[in-house]
């Protein structure tokens, strides 16, 4: 019976290490991202350059929220076994899965952002008064 389960365990493991490995390049290339955007952003602080900032602080934003979710998702990765009953297992799958698409839903808000970076303060109608 300790040599089925620990056969269930290794095939549940080689499924979800693939998974694991793609979420942890995620983190490693977010993190990057992450300082380069920052240091963008750090350089960029000046008036003309006011929709840049803002633009690229909520791309920023956003992103490190998607970085965070991938460590938590790396977490319950790691939580899934075989010595938890099955209710137990599929409920951290189905969270997962939950979250997963959850995340792309944020991800999917920041495209908009994109479109303003390229705006200047000269963009704006001026109101003579």
């Amino acid at each position: 019976m300790q040599l089925v389960k620990a056969i269930q365990l290794q095939k549940v493991q080689s499924v979800l290490r693939p998974l694991y490995n793609i979420k942890l390049v995620g983190v490693i290339f977010g993190c990057i991202w992450l300082a380069f955007v920052g240091f963008l952003i750090r350089y960029s602080l000046s008036w003309e350059k006011i929709f840049f900032v803002i633009s690229a602080g909520i791309h920023w934003i956003v992103s490190a929220v998607a970085v965070g979710v991938y460590i938590y998702h790396m977490s319950l990765l790691r939580e899934v076994n075989n010595s938890d009953n099955v209710v137990e297992t599929q409920r951290k799958l189905a969270r997962l899965e939950a979250s997963s698409l959850q995340i792309g839903r944020i991800l999917l808000v920041q495209l908009p952002v994109f479109v303003s970076f390229q705006m200047t303060p000269l963009c704006l109608p001026h109101r003579n008064a």
